[in-house]
């Protein structure tokens, strides 16, 4: 127990201080959304960052499964939903051409899923250069 304690606090110590941080509005603060955004060197290794950053966060899934990973498009994708609601997604790119490595993070209260949150997922593409499709409307009272 004191081990994973103290693993979180050096973890906590050495996370990266973001370049930029979404502003955010009361229906951000509402749901407890925010976004930062983190530049990394050239010769960064992104996936060890974001996995470096994600883990200093402390969250977990309820039933002790791993993250969410995504790395088959870009912007790849680290995410966990935690037993209390509360989310953590870590976006990152390589970088190429046209953008350096980097990553975003999001936090959110409610799952994730509201639109405070689709809007930072969106700051933080656009920060990555990505661009994201339009977000589908919800089938929910669309009657």
């Amino acid at each position: 127990m004191l081990n994973s304690i103290a693993a979180m606090m050096l973890a906590a110590l050495q996370q990266p201080v973001p370049t930029e941080i979404m502003p955010t509005d009361q229906q951000m603060a509402s749901a407890s959304v925010s976004a930062a955004y983190f530049l990394l060197p050239e010769e960064a290794e992104v996936l060890g960052e974001a996995t470096k950053l994600f883990n200093a966060e402390g969250l977990r899934h309820a039933d002790g499964s791993p993250p969410f990973v995504s790395t088959m498009q870009e912007p790849s994708v680290m995410a966990v939903i935690a037993g209390d609601g509360r989310m953590i997604m870590i976006m990152f790119s390589d970088g190429d051409r046209r953008t350096p490595p980097a990553m975003c993070r999001i936090r959110a209260g409610l799952n994730g899923s509201s639109p405070a949150t689709e809007r930072a997922r969106r700051w933080c593409a656009d920060k990555l250069g990505v661009h994201l499709a339009p977000a589908a409307p919800s089938p929910i009272g669309s009657n």
